[in-house]
Parts: C-alpha cells; structure tokens; sequence
C-alpha cells in the first residue's frame, strides 16, 4: 500500500505540472488593459450620407474619395438637390433607401444624384431608389468613368445622363429617359418607360455606345421616342415597342437580335434607320408607320423579318447587301434598293405596289408572291433565279441594258404580263412564265431567247416581237427539232 500511495502522488504531481504548461503564465501584462475588439470604422469602414454635411442648394456634398451608404431616405426638403459628388473614386450605396425631392411642399426641381466632371470620376451609384422632378443621376459636364446599377429612377425629363466611359445596368427609368452625353458608354439589361426620348445621345459626335438586353417602351398608350444613337453603336437583344420611331444609329453600327414593334405617329415612324456601312441582322419589325428598314451606302441587312408597314419594307443606300430576308403585308413596297446593291435569298409576300425595285442591281434566289409588280428594273440590273407568282400587273419589267435569266413568273391570269421591257439592249432568257394573259412584252432591240411560255393568251408581242433578236417559239414539243436551240417554247 506504501508504494501504491507513492505511485498515486506523483502522477498528481505531474497532471499539475502539465496542466500549468497548458494555461500558460498567470502574471498580468504590464501597464494599463486594453480592448482587444474592433472600432466601428473597423466594422463598417464606410461612411454614412448622414453625417455628410451640404449647402443651402444640396443635402450632403462628397468631397473625399471613399466609400458611403445611406441609413435612411433622403428628402431634398427647400434644396435642390440630394447628394452632390465633387471627388474622385467615390462609391455610393443607396442601401435599399429612396432619394427624393418634396413636391408637395411646392419645393420640386431637384436632382438625385450630381457629379461633377470637373470634381469627379470613377463613381458609383447602386442599390436604391430615386423619385425626382428633374435628374436622377445627372452629369455635369460629361463626368467620365461612372456606374449606376441596381436603381431605379422616377424623375422626368432625364432620368440618368451618362458621360464617356460609363455604364447604366439593371436601371429601370419610369417617366423619363436615358440620356448619352459620351463616347464609349455602356447601356446593359436596363428598362425605360417613357413618353419622350427613350435611349437618345445628346451629340451627333458621341460613339461606340452599346445597348444590350434592354426594354424601351412607350408609357401606357403614351409613345416613347424609341432609341437614337450615334456613331459606331451596337445595340442587341433588345425590345423597343409603342414608339414614335424605332432605333436609329450613325454609321459603321450595328443593329442584332432585336424586337421593334408598334412604330406609329411622329415624322419618321420607321422601325430601323442606320447610317453608312451598318449591319442589320436576325431583327424582326413588326407593325411600322414608315419604312421597315432603312439603310445607307454599303450596309448590311440579314435574316430580318419586316412586316406590317405603311411604306416600304426595306430601303437600301447604294452598295447594299440585303440576304436571308423576309418582307411582308405592305402597303407600298417591299425592298428598294439602289446602285450596286445585291438582294439575295430574300421572301416577300402579300405586297400592296413593288416587291423588289432595283437600278443597277442584282436580285437573286428570291422567292416573291402577291405583288402588283414582282421586280423592277431600272437599268443595267440582273434577275436571276427568282421564283415570282401571283402578280397583278408585271412579273419583271425594266428598261434597258438588263438581264433576265432563269426565272419562274407565274401570274394571276387576268391583265398581267410576265415580263416587261419597254426600251433596248435587254436578254431576257430561260425564263419559265406561266398564267398571263401576256408572256413577254419587248421594246425593238432586245434578244428574247430559250424562254418557256404557258397558260398565256398571248406569248411575245410588243413593237419589238418580231425584230431579228427574238427567237422562233416553236408550237408544240414535237415541232423542237426542225428550230434551233435558242427557239422560245409555248405549251
């Protein structure tokens, strides 16, 4: 038992021993104690709005880089406007709260939030509400490098203005308008209800704005004034409806994956207009005051659908491409285009005047029906490859130095023709023409040759059907082999 009490008291002496390491020394530091937690600037480094002092015309002016927040609304009162930033690098944290000018007691006329171009840039304004008489998010002379996210404003006239470089995104305007006053700025899955200007620039000279993932629309049966941009502006997957004109762009712009619809009123109700060398592509256009498209020299329209408009479906500059299209219900016509310009793999129905109208042009590989004149031709313009049926009046006609190959003409059988040529130097060749009371009519002077003709109450005539450039027309198949290969075909 000795030993056993031994044994038992220096296994105590030794859990002490181990217990003493573990805690450490039991001496207090010297001098005073200390908090070891942190400071409120440690736990919120941000600023509260509140404690920014203003002026007799603003609430609170920024006039150190930071970060801020608002812990509440804030109502401009007698002032002008709410929060002013006259420094660089500022970001403001609206917080879920509201920015607002008293017009009930008569005060009116303020702004949200005002940054000064001369003061300020790189700012930040998200995360809230501004409900105002005249500017949301306004820019004093073209503030540069700015973001607005996560707002959404009730001002009028001007619910956000941009500067160069600068972004709105996911910002919803309601009564008012997104005003560009810069190159390079960034409009992104943004909504604008209005009655006025829906996405305008405030310069011809601004470019390179993009609009993307955006809804413009009019207010209730209020129109909007659509979206007007300038130079170099890409603008995608976008929806502008109830307007008074669509998009227009300046030149070398780019047009994609867009809705416009119902354009009505106003002195240019068109759906699209953009400037020189412009890309129009995979947009549909429905229902339009004005033209559906209209484009300057040497753009692009592809895989646009038109239809529903009061004038012409598509309206090209010179040197235009138009391929992959579709124009219909019309009143006027479907494509115009002009010199050099090449129409392609396009369907036009249900036309009120002219499907196509060319002047030194191609139209190709088009599919046309229901038209008072499938193609017009003006001069030294080829169709080829066109099918074209139930015309009232003209399946081609033109007037000189033009071909005429390869296409189907199918009319309506009562007063129309298949083709027209009231002057010289035409080829009008192997053509298939079905249903006319006329097949081929031709000015002297014209080479008529392996045409195919049917269903026709008259084949070829006109002061020209019997001049030397116009082939025999054999009768019947079997009388084929006593004419030469270039003889015309009735049957």
């Amino acid at each position: 038992m000795p030993h056993a009490r031994t044994r038992l008291g220096a296994a105590a002496a030794a859990l002490a021993v181990g217990f003493s390491s573990i805690a450490g020394p039991l001496t207090p530091p010297a001098g005073p104690p200390m908090s070891t937690g942190k400071t409120l600037p440690q736990v919120e480094p941000r600023i509260d709005i509140a404690t920014v002092p203003g002026d007799a015309g603003t609430n609170h002016i920024i006039t150190q880089p930071g970060s801020y927040y608002l812990s509440g609304d804030v109502v401009t009162g007698p002032h002008t406007v709410c929060i002013e930033v006259r420094a660089p690098n500022v970001t403001i944290d609206l917080n879920g709260f509201t920015l607002t000018d008293d017009q009930s007691q008569g005060f009116g006329g303020g702004d949200g939030v005002r940054i000064r171009a001369d003061l300020a840039s790189n700012v930040v304004v998200r995360n809230g509400q501004i409900d105002v008489a005249n500017t949301g998010v306004d820019f004093i002379n073209g503030a540069s490098t700015v973001l607005v996210e996560d707002v959404r404003v009730r001002s009028g006239p001007n619910g956000v203005v941009l500067g160069p470089n600068s972004v709105a995104r996911r910002v919803s305007v309601v009564g008012a308008s997104i005003h560009v006053e810069g190159d390079h700025c960034v409009i992104d899955s943004c909504e604008v209800v209005s009655e006025g200007p829906g996405i305008i620039d405030f310069g011809p000279s601004f470019g390179g704005t993009v609009v993307r993932n955006t809804v413009v629309a009019g207010q209730g049966i209020n129109p909007v004034r659509g979206v007007s941009l300038g130079l170099d502006t890409t603008i995608e997957n976008t929806l502008v409806r109830n307007s008074t004109s669509g998009i227009s762009v300046g030149n070398r712009s780019v047009v994609r994956d867009t809705l416009v619809t119902n354009v009505f009123g106003g002195t240019s109700p068109n759906g699209i207009t953009a400037g020189i060398r412009s890309t129009i592509e995979n947009v549909t256009i429905v229902d339009v005051g004005g033209n559906g498209v209209e484009i300057a020299e040497g753009a692009r329209v592809a895989g646009v659908s038109v239809s529903g408009f009061n004038a012409t479906g598509i309206v090209a500059g010179t040197s235009a491409l138009i391929e992959g299209s579709s124009v219909n219900s019309g009143t006027v016509s479907g494509i115009v285009a002009s010199t050099g310009s090449i129409v392609r793999g396009c369907l036009i129905e249900d036309i009120g005047s002219t499907a196509v109208a060319i002047d030194a042009s191609l139209v190709s590989d088009t599919a046309i029906r229901g038209a008072d004149t499938g193609i017009s031709m003006g001069t030294s313009s080829t169709a080829i490859g066109n099918q074209i049926s139930a015309v009232r009046v003209d399946g081609v006609r033109g007037f000189n130095d033009n071909l005429v190959m390869h296409n189907q003409i199918d009319g309506i059988g009562s007063g129309s023709t298949g083709i027209t040529m009231s002057v010289g130097d035409n080829r009008i060749d192997s053509n298939l023409i079905t249903d006319h009371d006329t097949g081929i009519f031709v000015a002297p002077g014209n080479l008529v040759i392996r045409n195919a003709l049917a269903g026709t109450a008259t084949t070829i005539t006109g002061s020209g059907a019997g001049n030397s450039g116009v082939a025999g027309i054999a009768i019947s198949v079997t009388s084929l082999n006593a004419l030469n290969p270039f003889a015309n075909i009735a049957f």
